[in-house]
């Protein structure tokens, strides 16, 4: 198990993770804004690196125990995978770059 510890440490380091987000509220109506950074955890041993970016926002609509909200979130991610390690070879990773959308809508009612 102790093998399995240091090979972790070895891979991965702390990483400063960072979200931050507001709302006005107006009458009946509100807007949404926020942002998430997740740094490299990586040790960079063989030039490793990984981030993620997610930027949101949002309307909201509130009325008499009815409400409707709708969210939407872009995420842009930058990644390395390595299949698999040789232990007496040079081995490299693939770099990975995605980006992705979602949007969610929430209706509801008070009783």
């Amino acid at each position: 198990m102790k093998t399995v510890n240091k090979a972790i440490d070895r891979a991965y380091k702390g990483a400063v993770n960072f979200r931050a987000g507001g709302e006005l509220k107006f009458t009946t109506i509100m807007v949404r804004l926020g942002g998430a950074y997740y740094s490299n955890p990586y040790q960079n041993i063989n030039g490793e690196k990984g981030s993620r970016l997610q930027l949101s926002g949002g309307l909201g609509y509130r009325n008499k125990g009815f409400f409707v909200d709708v969210a939407y979130t872009y995420t842009m991610t930058k990644d390395v995978n390595f299949p698999y390690r040789l232990q007496y070879s040079a081995y490299s990773g693939a770099n990975i770059k995605g980006s992705g959308s979602n949007v969610l809508l929430t209706v509801g009612f008070k009783i």
